[in-house]
């Protein structure tokens, strides 16, 4: 995909409409406080370009996001995911997919190899640089794989030890 195909904020308010229009069925909330929500959950996400054939983006979780990623999960280590603790599993499976989702829409995830672990923790609000390419499939085809790689931002750190393939379905349109 790349810089020139990169999402605009009009693409963003799309999708973000989209998932306010999904709640409004769900919650009986008033529009306003959906979109906060949506708004208040959604990654700062900043593509940086190219660099050997990798699209770059640097991506950063909202705390709101980190913290309901720990309630979605059950997870017990609230003093550990909060405040000035490092993310959960479940928002940093979420930078893996919104790096996807930018470099190339349409697909939804298959597998991921080799596992989905991750080697270093990542601080609440620090941004992690994540870098994708199409390694085979794509333009039209049932199935795309991708190469990921993930740093923690500031630091040599990596949040895998090797890069992590992505299987991915295209997802079919809905008529």
């Amino acid at each position: 995909m790349g810089t020139k195909n990169m999402l605009t904020m009009q693409d963003v308010h799309d999708l973000q409409k989209s998932y306010v229009d999904s709640l409004l069925e769900q919650l009986n909330w008033s529009k306003e406080k959906i979109w906060e929500l949506v708004r208040l959950l959604w990654p700062k996400i900043e593509e940086l370009g190219e660099k050997d054939g990798l699209t770059r983006y640097r991506i950063t979780m909202t705390p709101l996001a980190n913290t309901l990623g720990a309630i979605m999960g059950g997870d017990h280590n609230v003093t550990f995911h909060t405040g000035a603790g490092v993310l959960q599993t479940l928002p940093l499976v979420a930078m893996c997919s919104a790096a996807t989702s930018h470099f190339k829409p349409g697909y939804m995830l298959k597998s991921i190899e080799p596992d989905i672990s991750f080697s270093e923790k990542v601080p609440i609000g620090t941004s992690v640089i994540m870098s994708t390419k199409l390694i085979r499939g794509g333009k039209g085809k049932r199935l795309a794989v991708f190469e990921l790689q993930g740093r923690v931002e500031g630091s040599d750190r990596d949040l895998f030890l090797e890069p992590r393939r992505l299987t991915m379905f295209r997802i079919p349109r809905v008529p």
